[in-house]
């Protein structure tokens, strides 16, 4: 296999995993828009991961169960200085479909969550 071959493969590969995460992100977000209910969180763990990325780990309870879940975003604090708002509480919308699905909102921190590509 020639050294163009190998870079095609590689390119075709690269793509056909973006145009996956792109596909997963937005039915992600059609479930929580067709089948979201909310219900509150509580933000567990602010840590970071690389360069400009963050990881805020939250959790909520759906029908005596804890979930856990996480969104990716830069380096914030809530206005009492608690790095990434740590032990605050805010909205979690779930799909009643798969509990596992969720997202958190942030209120006027949202600004601060990365964003998923989508369609």
């Amino acid at each position: 296999m020639n050294r163009l071959s190998k870079k095609a493969i590689f390119f075709l590969l690269l793509c056909l995993i973006i145009i996956l995460g792109i596909v997963q992100n937005t039915c992600k977000k059609d479930e929580l828009e067709k089948f979201g209910i909310r219900t509150t969180g509580i933000v567990i763990k602010f840590s970071f991961i690389r360069k400009t990325d963050y990881k805020l780990e939250y959790k909520y309870n759906v029908n005596g169960i804890d979930y856990y879940s996480s969104e990716i975003t830069s380096k914030f604090q809530c206005d009492d200085g608690s790095k990434g708002c740590v032990g605050k509480r805010f909205v979690v919308i779930y799909s009643k479909k798969n509990p596992n699905l969720s997202t958190i909102l942030l209120d006027k921190y949202t600004k601060f969550k990365k964003t998923h590509p989508s369609l």
